[in-house]
């Protein structure tokens, strides 16, 4: 994908649904998967500045809800959608990163992986 066609994070307005763009997220690079109540993948933006963020895959029979939930709601104890995009089976959504404690990983259904652990130390 080029830079012209890359995704870059936003916020949404309130009153719109974020809009779900069919293209993979290259400007995201994994940096650990966590089971925290269903899969979530904490990745990190490759862009300068760019932050951590989690990227939640939701079935296309959830989609619209998903959608709507995480454009709609607005509340500090929400995180808040960055994007969308979908692929040939799922929507994604990308989410603000919510640090997470060791506890949460040690608890996940996945152990990290040595390099995943040191990514997630540096937060």
């Amino acid at each position: 994908m080029d830079s012209a066609q890359q995704l870059s994070p936003r916020r949404f307005e309130a009153s719109a649904e974020p809009p779900a763009l069919f293209r993979s997220p290259e400007i995201y690079e994994k940096v650990i998967n966590l089971d925290l109540n269903g899969p979530v993948t904490v990745a990190q933006g490759k862009a300068r500045h760019a932050g951590l963020v989690a990227v939640r895959a939701f079935p296309f029979a959830a989609a619209k809800k998903a959608l709507y939930m995480h454009g709609r709601v607005r509340h500090s104890n929400i995180v808040e959608a960055l994007d969308a995009f979908t692929t040939e089976t799922s929507l994604y959504i990308v989410l603000e990163h919510m640090p997470i404690s060791l506890y949460q990983i040690v608890e996940s259904a996945k152990y990290p992986t040595e390099p995943e652990l040191a990514a997630i130390l540096r937060q």
